[in-house]
């Protein structure tokens, strides 16, 4: 396998090449935000929804911003990037930016920084076959505010809950916010199914503004179901008929066991075949 390469302000840099420096902003403060993305067939999955939540965050986060710093540069330099590492189908790729150190002293003339990362991926499976086992992580509230629904470096939360889970032999956690509701799992948006409407926290409840939420909520073509934003406690979660789980890297995840009840799939087997579809023949 030959050389793997990230992109770091235009320059392509070996993966063992060390580019922050102590006064970096990321590492000290936290100060920057992140975009995972699908890549299939050199194509960026809704990609136009991924920038729309990018450059919001960069504007929430008042980075100032090039005209030379648009979704079509940062797309173009994403290709770059696969080309140089021969990837040729599905990818995971990372864009991330965070303000310039203050004092920093160097060439560079972009507005903020950047890195891309890209990694191969298998194809993505329909959908999980096992089922979740998943938990409520009790240590860390989630605040509800604007800040909450960009995909911020500072991932503490999502952090611990994915220790938890490992620690306690689960697949993954559920997040309360601040208001002791339930409002993402520590990777992902939660929906539920309930007869025949699907739930899933509004943005207000302190969760990451998801690409594939907010292309669900957009474009279920299922009549007989409808898509509804509210408030969900614990006790409404487990009472669900179904519960699912969505982000860009693994779509649609279905949850077997939430705190001791058994789920099925049904609807959520039939989302992530639309989904599956989409992405493999969408923008």
């Amino acid at each position: 396998m030959g050389e793997h390469f990230f992109i770091y302000n235009n320059n392509f840099c070996k993966e063992d090449t060390p580019v922050m420096g102590m006064g970096n902003r990321a590492l000290m403060y936290g100060d920057g935000l992140f975009e995972t993305m699908r890549i299939h067939q050199t194509i960026i999955v809704n990609r136009s929804l991924h920038f729309d939540r990018f450059f919001a965050g960069i504007r929430l986060l008042k980075f100032p911003l090039s005209e030379n710093f648009t979704k079509d540069f940062f797309s173009q330099k994403i290709r770059e990037l696969l080309i140089k590492n021969t990837i040729e189908h599905t990818a995971r790729v990372r864009l991330m930016a965070f303000r310039k150190e203050e004092d920093s002293i160097n060439h560079y003339k972009g507005s903020f920084n950047y890195i891309i990362e890209a990694w191969p991926m298998e194809e993505a499976v329909i959908l999980n076959e096992s089922g979740l086992e998943v938990d409520i992580f009790k240590d860390v509230k989630r605040s509800c505010d604007l800040f909450s629904n960009i995909k911020s470096n500072n991932y503490l939360a999502g952090v611990m809950a994915q220790l938890f889970a490992k620690e306690n032999k689960l697949d993954e956690c559920l997040l309360l916010n601040s208001f002791g509701r339930i409002c993402e799992s520590a990777i992902a948006n939660v929906f539920i199914v309930k007869e025949n409407v699907i739930f899933t926290p509004p943005l207000s409840e302190g969760c990451v503004a998801g690409v594939v939420r907010r292309w669900l909520i957009e474009n279920l073509p299922f009549p007989e179901y409808q898509i509804l934003q509210k408030e969900l406690t614990p006790e409404e979660v487990q009472g669900a008929d179904e519960i699912f789980l969505t982000n860009s890297i693994k779509p649609v995840r279905w949850v077997h066991t939430f705190q001791g009840r058994m789920f099925g799939n049904t609807m959520s087997l039939k989302i992530a075949r639309y989904v599956h579809k989409y992405m493999h023949g969408g923008d």
